[in-house]
């Protein structure tokens, strides 16, 4: 690690003039940042890492803290709700508001576990001719109906990375 970077907040680099709140375990940043200057702070951020860092390196630590500020997230949430005045509000010069969340049912329902019962079928018999027009190599005829049968188009694909901590 270059020692000259220790002191600085790996997060939130010196270069951005950004005041912070800090504690042994995480950087946060004092002002609510725009959404227009999160690239340069992105930017930043994976630069100061990559300094130092391979890529599959600073991802991992990126995810990592993604993941604490999600359950920190989650933790605070139920308080915030409660503190808010109001249903609309400028906080730190970000825009929030408090939203009604779709209701929730629990049923017991002969004639709704009947209807599940019959989607659940339909989605198995779809995922079967999904799988069927996947596999097809070529078109072909359907030997009842003389059917034209084409193969599913493949458009997209890729790869992601998976972390587990």
């Amino acid at each position: 690690m270059n020692h000259n970077m220790q002191q600085q907040d790996e997060f939130f680099p010196d270069p951005l003039e950004a005041a912070a709140v800090q504690s042994e375990h995480l950087t946060v940043l004092h002002r609510v940042v725009p959404k227009d200057e999160f690239g340069v702070y992105a930017k930043a951020l994976t630069d100061a890492l990559l300094e130092e860092q391979s890529a599959i390196e600073a991802y991992v630590r990126i995810r990592n803290v993604a993941d604490i500020l999600d359950q920190a997230l989650g933790r605070i949430k139920e308080r915030a709700i409660v503190s808010m005045q109001g249903t609309s509000t400028d906080i730190l010069g970000a825009k929030v508001q408090l939203k009604a969340l779709p209701k929730r049912f629990e049923y017991q329902d002969s004639v709704i576990d009947d209807l599940e019962s019959q989607k659940k079928a339909i989605e198995e018999k779809l995922k079967a001719r999904k799988k069927f027009l996947e596999n097809l190599p070529a078109e072909v005829a359907d030997t009842t109906t003389g059917e034209i049968i084409q193969p599913a188009k493949f458009i997209g694909g890729g790869s992601t990375l998976q972390v587990t901590f």
